[in-house]
Parts: structure tokens; sequence; C-alpha cells
């Protein structure tokens, strides 16, 4: 939408950009939530939808339907209906997003897309309201403080064994590449100082993803948190044969434990 934007130039006020921050909002959590469980999921909240541009957007998206045939069908509608103002935004924001979304573009690059259009000055101020400011990290607080009397589950002994002999940028290097989801997986059951010298040597925004999604993971089986943590070992153990740590490695191996049928 860019390019449609550069070619009707338009002049959109600070109260026009205000007013479309709640639609931004609601795109970061839309993209969170298509990227966790995939574009289907957003099929019952669109069917709910009265804005029709927005509905015929996000609603080709999840359709399958081939971009180009998206971005002409959205083109024409704003061209059309001969739009200014807020109502011009509006719509060129929705296009831009679905078209991101149907990218499948990370959550962070669709609301880039987006707040291209906004202007620099402003779009700094969005993205660090998004990212980086007080909202996220309101929730960090929260969640740090939440984790504070946390059970430490007997399974994850060794897991926190190994890296509790890791220093900073050895963590650093074993963590680099791991997904974000195995890694909050890999800490669930663990120590609050554990956790918390993990967050001091991930990414701000990796750590913000965990506080942010703590809560949607919750109830999970052990298995799956004992195979995320697993992996984690098994990498650190082959860069340790390597001498790629620059901590001092050790690793108590626990025995397998079998979980009762009824566990939950």
């Amino acid at each position: 939408m860019l390019e449609l934007y550069a070619r009707l130039k338009p002049n959109f006020s600070n109260a026009d950009k205000e007013g479309c921050k709640p639609l931004i909002y609601r795109f970061l959590d839309m993209c969170k939530t298509a990227r966790l469980k995939g574009l289907l999921t957003l099929d019952l909240e669109m069917e709910l939808e009265e804005d029709f541009f927005l509905y015929t957007a996000v609603g080709m998206v999840i359709d399958g339907v081939a971009p180009q045939t998206v971005r002409s069908v959205l083109e024409a509608l704003i061209l059309s209906g001969k739009y200014s103002g807020s109502a011009l935004l509006r719509r060129l924001l929705i296009a831009e997003g679905a078209l991101s979304m149907q990218q499948q573009d990370t959550p962070r690059m669709t609301i880039l897309r987006m707040c291209a259009l906004l202007g620099e000055s402003f779009a700094d101020r969005m993205i660090e309201e998004l990212f980086s400011g007080k909202t996220s990290r309101a929730a960090f607080t929260l969640f740090l403080r939440g984790i504070q009397e946390q059970r430490v589950l007997s399974e994850c002994v060794p897991f926190e064994n190994v890296l509790a002999n890791l220093d900073g940028r050895s963590i650093q290097a074993v963590l680099r590449g791991v997904p974000d989801a195995v890694l909050l997986e890999a800490l669930r059951g663990c120590s609050y100082g554990l956790i918390r010298k993990v967050l001091e040597n991930i990414s701000l925004n990796t750590g913000y993803w965990i506080a942010e999604n703590w809560e949607t993971y919750q109830g999970t089986r052990r298995e799956p948190i004992y195979t995320c943590q697993e992996e984690i070992i098994e990498k650190a153990l082959r860069m340790e044969e390597r001498g790629e740590l620059l901590g001092v490695l050790r690793l108590w191996k626990a025995e397998e434990e079998v979980l009762p049928d009824d566990y939950v």
C-alpha cells in the first residue's frame, strides 16, 4: 500500500493517527494469534466483524486468495470510495497489515510496515509504545512478581544444573537460535533465580514475548517441558565438546521419570 500512499499523497493529522492506534494494537494481537495458532483461528473473529473493509481484507487472507488479487481488490475499494482523513488512513493501514500477514511476516514486521504510513516521528513513538514502552514493561514486571513463588519441578534439576554453571556469554551462545516457544516451555518449572538469569541474557523483545505469553502455555504436561529442556541441554553438550562454552558445564543425568497416566 506504500505505492498507493505515494500516489494519493494524503496529509493526515495527529488526530487521524491517534484514532488509528487501537487498530494497530488489534493487528498486533491478530498477528500473534495467527503466528501461534494459524490464520484459521481468526475466522470466527472476522465472521463477527462489522467493519466491511477489515472483514474483506483479513477474510481474503484467511481464504488463501492470491496476494496480487488481494492488493487489487483493496486498492479498488479504497479508490472507489474517495476517502480522506482517518477513513483513508484506516483503510491503508488495514490493507498493509493484511498483506503483511499474508506474507507471514513477524508481528513486529507487520506493525513496522503499518507504522511506515504514519510518518517518522509518530511511527517512532508508536513502535516504542508497542515493543518497549510502559505497557510491555508493566507486563514484564508483573510476570517477574508472579514467578517468584513458582515451584521447581524435580525433572528440571538437570536443566537448572546446566545453565547454572554457564556464564552470561555462554548462555547467550546456547540460546541463540532456540525458538521463543521452546525456551518458554523449557523455563516452566524452573527456579526464579534461573529464569532471571536467562532473561538477563536474551533480547528484550524475547523477554517481553515470554512474559506476555506465559499464561497462554499454562497447564501443559511435564513431557513437552522436559523435551524442550533436553533439546537445549543437548545443544549445550555439543558446544562444550567443541570448546565453544566459556563456563564450566556440569550435568547430572537424572533417571527418566515415568509420569502417571492421570497427571494433568
